[in-house]
């Protein structure tokens, strides 16, 4: 399985970088970062759905990070990326930018999940995900990371 990850991106915070640089190396599937900066500061989710979606292959199974998604335990989520492992697919996820992921977008998901109901800068969103990427390795692997 090769992963994916499209987010929009206004901005670089180093430090957030380094957190998620550091899972990058940890994560052993192919992963592949997608940042897309917006060309206007206040695009809207529509014009940066367009620029997602040059990026997304219909062979691959897609997660959207959305408000309304699913909220998985790190199990679950470890249960449906081992799922997604065994049907020799790829992955790609998609993190929205600040009003969320346009319709166009999230209607192509197989599956849409939540990081709770809080907001999040998008920074600690990439690096929340690939936190949970790397956990679910550990999980399918049987790995003592992830306690229960």
């Amino acid at each position: 399985m090769k992963i994916k990850i499209i987010a929009i991106d206004k901005h670089k915070l180093s430090a957030a970088q380094e957190l998620a640089d550091e899972y990058i190396k940890r994560i052993t599937w192919p992963i592949q970062i997608i940042d897309i900066i917006p060309k206007h500061k206040n695009q809207t989710k529509d014009a940066e759905g367009d620029l997602i979606e040059k990026h997304i292959d219909a062979s691959q199974y897609l997660i959207c990070l959305d408000e309304n998604g699913d909220n998985f335990t790190s199990n679950e989520f470890a249960k449906t990326l081992d799922n997604i492992v065994s049907s020799s697919k790829d992955l790609t996820l998609i993190i929205g930018g600040a009003t969320g992921i346009s319709e166009n977008i999230l209607k192509l998901a197989n599956k849409k999940i939540a990081f709770g109901r809080q907001t999040w800068p998008h920074k600690f969103v990439k690096f929340m995900l690939l936190e949970q990427i790397y956990r679910a390795q550990q999980i399918i692997k049987g790995h003592p990371y992830h306690k229960d």
